[in-house]
């Protein structure tokens, strides 16, 4: 490759500091990597290799804020989870953590806005109030994290027209959920509706 194409690649629009603290970073492990005299050789009649190493450190660098927002927003969506556990009832949750045009889609290609997704929620709690998410896993690509969970809450209120029957449940629930500056945009959201309909639904014991 030719000495102006690898020009090029450092020729980013990085700050005069950062390329010093990377030109830094580039002879030191020249230094730490190479005998003396190959060293001495390729910078003084090579220096095609010290500036190859520069474009291949300062990229390297650029790429890890990335890998940090990644680890933000699943630390976002674990915190997401938390505070609907410890909200005993309350939606406060919602104003702090979705956008004014949020939508969610649970069990439905339909969407629900802001509006909606309040009295979906006020319903769920309503007849849960104690609701806990137990994470399994989270995972984060781009501006999305996938969340794993089992749901688990006694059944206090009425929910889909079936009286309280105090029993505890666990359901099994996948969320995905699209975050932008700290808030939630978009929610996509499936659960096992037919395994809790079966535990609502089940006979009590000592019934046939």
């Amino acid at each position: 490759m030719a000495p102006n194409t690898l020009m090029q690649l450092t020729a980013l629009g990085f700050s005069n500091v950062y390329v010093m603290h990377v030109k830094l970073v580039t002879f030191g492990w020249l230094n730490k990597l190479l005998p003396d005299h190959t060293r001495r050789r390729l910078v003084n009649k090579h220096r095609i290799v010290p500036l190859a190493l520069l474009s291949l450190v300062t990229l390297s660098c650029y790429g890890q804020p990335g890998v940090a927002l990644l680890e933000e927003n699943k630390a976002l969506a674990r915190q997401f989870f938390r505070d609907i556990d410890e909200s005993s009832g309350s939606l406060e949750f919602i104003d702090k953590w979705m956008a004014p045009d949020f939508q969610s889609r649970f069990n439905s290609p339909d969407a629900m806005d802001l509006a909606g997704y309040r009295q979906f929620m006020t319903d769920a709690l309503n007849a849960f109030p104690d609701m806990r998410h137990e994470i399994h896993y989270v995972v984060a690509e781009n501006d999305l994290v996938a969340v794993g969970i089992t749901l688990h809450m006694v059944h206090t209120g009425e929910y889909l027209g079936i009286a309280p029957t105090g029993r505890s449940i666990a359901v099994e629930e996948i969320v995905v959920l699209r975050l932008l500056d700290g808030k939630i945009v978009e929610e996509w959201g499936v659960f096992d509706l037919a395994a809790l309909q079966q535990q609502l639904e089940a006979p009590a014991a000592g019934q046939p």
